[in-house]
């Protein structure tokens, strides 16, 4: 995603929301602001993003429908270490042939802060 899509995340008019850790979703040439309850459609294949811009996380339930490969996605991604985040678990390489083995591509680094992929090739945050 480009600076300017991510800058529009951090400038987004929902403050308000953001204090309850509501989470922004992008799409391209689209940003929703969510609130408790509400319901977004992504049709498969859209690339998206979404980030919690409060001081909490954002809780997410996530509906597939068919379910695909995703399941299998997930009981792998869950295998791992449960103490450290996935990413700084794997190496780069491998987290995303994680997601291209089931049908997914990893669209950059996470909308919230500066990354880099580290001399051990694992993602780690700079900033």
């Amino acid at each position: 995603m480009s600076q300017r899509v991510i800058d529009r995340v951090q400038q987004s008019a929902c403050a308000a929301e953001r204090r309850r850790a509501a989470p922004d979703y992008l799409a391209p040439r689209r940003q929703l602001c969510c609130r408790a309850g509400r319901a977004i459609f992504i049709p498969r294949n859209v690339v998206h993003a979404w980030v919690s811009a409060g001081d909490n996380p954002a809780k997410i339930i996530d509906v597939y429908q068919p379910v695909g490969k995703i399941e299998d996605f997930f009981r792998q991604a869950g295998s791992y270490s449960r103490e450290q985040p996935i990413h700084e678990v794997m190496p780069f390489d491998q987290f995303r042939r994680l997601f291209e083995d089931h049908g997914m591509k990893l669209a950059g680094a996470p909308l919230e802060g500066e990354w880099k992929v580290s001399d051990e090739g694992r993602m780690v945050r700079v900033s």
